[in-house]
């Protein structure tokens, strides 16, 4: 909850100030490097946990950088986006920690290696890790999705990132990979059977949890759908303060749908979940778990 929640007053401080100083000499610079460097080494940390908790702990680190870049650019639709992945954030980010204390409540352990079949163990709980994870990486028709396709859509049509929008541009394609690696990760190492036939001894002498304890991350992965659902009503929520930061023409701004046709957005929205998924059908030969030194 801590970092669902919390942590973002760093977030809300930037959203904030960026109206009056983001055309100050030096802001754009800073908060572009320091943000994508953090998303980006983050992110590359986040895939080699074994720790459940620790891998959602650095990927909040990798989302909250990839934030600061989108909220502190100053330009409306980029705004919008930082807005939109923040709500996207919350609500799928809240829900998996609640699920990894569930995990740790039921089973004793946290560590994915001394966890396999909780998923038959139990299938709700599983139901709304997937849910969430699915909102974290992006697939529709779920909230996360509809930020990447905003940040990506943002990005590459800004015109105060000049020469540098290609390379903020593909640093954020790099950084949502890692996110559907790690999403990928968070769900097999906490709940897949990897290849059992019986569940390892922490699940077997779980206990389950009641429906009272899956309630509140229910709600929380419920919440990542319906947004995704009604990205309409989103839109106008948070447009009213992105419009803020700019007074860009209606026809040119970018607005929150959870289909806006085919188009470049879409097609890297693709490109990264395909790419994510093969990264981690491909763990054994990249060793991801054994980058350490990095």
């Amino acid at each position: 909850l801590h970092a669902a929640a919390m942590v973002k007053a760093g977030i809300y401080l930037v959203a904030r100030l960026a109206p009056g100083f983001a055309d100050s000499p030096g802001w754009r610079p800073t908060l572009m490097i320091l943000g994508l460097a953090t998303a980006l080494l983050a992110g590359w940390r986040a895939v080699r946990e074994y720790d459940l908790k620790l891998l959602l702990a650095y990927s909040t680190v990798s989302q909250l950088g990839l934030m600061i870049v989108l909220v502190g650019a100053g330009t409306g639709d980029l705004m919008l986006a930082g807005l939109t992945a923040m709500c996207a954030h919350a609500a799928a980010k809240a829900t998996l920690f609640m699920v990894v204390g569930i995990i740790d409540h039921a089973t004793g352990t946290r560590d994915l290696r001394e966890l396999a079949g909780l998923g038959r163990r139990c299938p709700g709980l599983f139901v709304i890790a997937a849910a969430a994870a699915a909102s974290m990486a992006g697939v529709p028709p779920f909230v996360g999705f509809i930020a990447k396709e905003t940040i990506f859509g943002a990005e590459a049509q800004s015109p105060v990132l000049g020469s540098a929008g290609p390379y903020v541009l593909a640093a954020g394609v790099v950084a949502s990979m890692f996110t559907v690696i790690y999403s990928v990760r968070f769900v097999w190492g906490g709940f897949a059977d990897k290849g059992r036939s019986a569940p390892s001894p922490a699940v077997a002498g779980l206990h389950r949890p009641d429906a009272a304890f899956l309630a509140p991350p229910a709600v929380l992965a419920g919440a990542s759908l319906a947004l995704g659902l009604c990205a309409l009503t989103l839109d106008t929520v948070l447009r009213s303060y992105a419009d803020t930061v700019d007074q860009t023409p209606d026809g040119a701004r970018y607005h929150l749908a959870l289909w806006h046709g085919v188009g470049l957005p879409v097609l890297l929205s693709a490109l990264v979940l395909v790419v994510g998924a093969s990264v981690f059908a491909a763990r054994g030969p990249l060793g991801l778990s054994r980058l350490r030194r990095l």
